[in-house]
């Protein structure tokens, strides 16, 4: 799911959780659905909020959390999801098993039927229940692309719910999306759920750069293993209080799960899709096509350097529009560090467009330096009027254009997998 330009269901407040949080995504009509793949393995603490109020003690519960996931092998558990005061939300249930580095199984049901996603190793699947009868294939890349796909496939099967449990079972920080919004981050009242004894940490959400209603979302850790019982969000719209819960019970930890549990048939009578979303309305200028030309800017970086198309030619080049505060690009983003990494000495080069605010400058320069991202950032400060992003008609982040070292476009918003596939394929061509 990506941030799109548009009146958010809930407060503005909200939206800095639903939206750029990457937890949970308040969509129009109130339907809830699960944000993008979470971070990879390993990644780095997030940085400190401005004039947010930190416990040490609740820092280190979610510390002792992110080293216990990162510390796992296998896993097994069942998930409900529900809530009270949003319309047309049902109940949810999910089980979960997973094994890293690249194999899962998720089977969501819900008032429409069961939502599977598999990752055997090899690909990864999704098939959607009767009647549409039809399910996604995507290859598993290999390398460091790769370890997310646990993240993936419990994202995309848990298609109502599982709001944190991509992101932390590789180990991340789950503060890091929330941190532009961070007001404060304390220890609440032990308690118990379903019998096991829980820490709870209590987290309060407001809108990135300070002002309007604040919300709040509760974290109850496992006080014996350290691990994600219960994560209930609390909000307040049209004076009306509105609760999500999301509970983890029948936790096995490093269960042994026989590779044979991790494979795929697909259901009968159904036909491969390349994309399981409805047809969404045009989210960038339509003449941005592969085999077109890219729309000419004039720009400056970070550094106040003049920064055009016309330097990188010769090189296989992604624009990446994004900003700090977009909870997808930030899961995003490790993946696209992946491939700078991997492509940097081949002929492959990234110009960033941050959508960020005015204030926040320092922020976009200090998460660069945090997440080692080196290459140059295009920011006026001007947020969705940003100059280029207007140019290249954005109205979702994150959105990437992928141009080839012939100076046309190669691949339109490719992200996960697809984006290591597209730059080997554009790195291919002489």
């Amino acid at each position: 799911m990506s941030y799109t330009r548009r009146k958010s269901a809930l407060p503005a407040a909200c939206a800095a959780l639903a939206l750029g949080a990457g937890t949970f995504s308040f969509v129009a009509g109130a339907q809830i659905a699960l944000a993008q793949p979470a971070p990879a393995a390993g990644a780095a603490a997030a940085p400190a909020a401005t004039n947010a109020k930190i416990d040490p003690r609740a820092r280190e519960v979610l510390n002792r959390m992110t080293a216990a996931y990162k510390a796992l092998q296998s896993y097994s558990g069942t998930m409900n999801f529900g809530g009270t005061g949003v319309p047309d939300l049902s109940p949810v249930r999910a089980t979960i098993a997973w094994k890293k580095p690249n194999r899962a199984v998720v089977a969501t049901t819900g008032k429409n039927g069961t939502v599977r996603a598999v990752a055997d190793g090899t690909n990864f699947y999704v098939a959607l229940p009767q009647p549409k009868y039809k399910y996604l294939k995507v290859a598993i890349p290999t390398g460091a692309a790769g370890d997310s796909t646990v993240s993936r496939a419990i994202a995309q099967g848990g298609a109502e719910g599982l709001g944190l449990m991509p992101l932390i079972v590789t180990g991340a920080d789950p503060l890091v999306p929330v941190m532009q919004g961070l007001r404060s981050l304390s220890l609440g009242a032990d308690s118990t759920i379903a019998g096991v004894a829980v820490a709870n940490i209590e987290v309060v959400l407001g809108a990135p750069g300070g002002g309007g209603p604040t919300e709040s979302l509760t974290l109850s850790v496992g006080k014996a293993d350290n691990l994600l019982r219960q994560i209930a969000i609390k909000v307040t719209q049209d004076n009306k209080p509105i609760t999500v819960t999301e509970t983890h019970s029948d936790i096995k930890v490093n269960p042994t799960l026989d590779d044979a549990m991790f494979s795929f048939t697909p259901p009968a009578g159904a036909k491969p899709v390349e994309s399981l979303q409805p047809p969404q309305p045009p989210m960038h200028n339509v003449a941005l096509q592969p085999g077109a030309q890219p729309i000419a800017f004039q720009a400056k970086d970070l550094d106040g350097k003049a920064l055009d198309l016309d330097q990188y030619k010769g090189k296989v080049l992604l624009l990446d529009f994004w900003a700090t505060w977009c909870g997808p690009c930030v899961a995003e983003m490790p993946n696209v560090v992946a491939a700078y990494d991997k492509f940097k000495g081949q002929g492959f080069d990234i110009v960033g467009i941050s959508f960020d605010q005015p204030d926040a400058r320092q922020k976009l320069v200090d998460f660069t330096r945090q997440y080692k991202m080196p290459w140059r950032q295009v920011f006026d400060g001007r947020g969705w009027k940003s100059e280029v992003g207007q140019l290249y008609g954005v109205r979702a982040i994150p959105f990437t254009v992928l141009i080839g070292r012939d100076g046309t476009i190669v691949a339109i918003n490719p992200r996960g997998p697809a984006l290591e596939t597209a730059i080997q394929a554009a790195l291919a061509k002489k």
